[in-house]
């Protein structure tokens, strides 16, 4: 419970009335999810000021009513409680619109195996689009809520130790951490 109160201070503190108040900062954090969520609270209750930056977005109803509209109805149909209005025979097919419709604005969101549940909390691949090297595709799920993938329905929540083959990848592709895991240890 403790916990949850620190975090509740740090999301608190982190509003425009407290960035505008003073301008010393012991720790600024980016990104609050999972590993930036857990700093963010560790320090502030070491008694750090902590500022925490985040490109969660608020609702885009005022930006883009007609895209807002069509992403509610999209997750209310996609979610187990909407779906259950349907017939049965016509879930899978309802499934297939939704990706069809998806794919229109999130290409690359809409591969994410949690996307029906929320498409909303992905980011737009259009207006936010990223560029890869030609033959070497990378599909970059990324979620655009503040707590980060977190906030994903599904989301195992799951966060493994990296092992001596994360660091140095045989796939031949990926680049070498400038970091050993031994390095790490300590």
């Amino acid at each position: 419970m403790a916990s949850e109160s620190a975090l509740h201070a740090v999301l608190h503190a982190t509003t425009l009335e407290a960035l505008r108040s003073s301008d010393k900062r012991d720790a600024i954090i980016v990104g609050a999810g999972a590993a930036g969520g857990l700093a963010a609270m560790l320090l502030a209750e070491a008694g750090l000021r902590v500022l925490v930056l985040d490109a969660g977005q608020p609702s885009a109803l005022l930006r883009a009513p007609l895209r807002h509209l069509t992403k509610r109805v999209i997750r209310g149909l996609s979610a187990p409680e909407g779906l259950r209005y349907l017939p049965p025979a016509l879930i899978p097919r309802a499934r297939r619109i939704l990706r069809v419709l998806g794919r229109q604005r999130q290409p690359i969101q809409s591969r994410c195996y949690a996307w029906e549940r929320a498409p909303d909390a992905f980011v737009d691949d259009r207006d936010c689009p990223y560029v890869t090297t030609a033959g070497r595709p990378f599909v970059w799920v990324r979620a655009r809520k503040l707590g980060g993938r977190l906030v994903i329905p599904l989301h195992g929540r799951q966060y493994y130790r990296l092992g001596p083959s994360d660091f140095s990848p045989c796939d031949g592709l990926s680049p070498l951490w400038p970091l050993r895991p031994n390095e790490l240890d300590p």
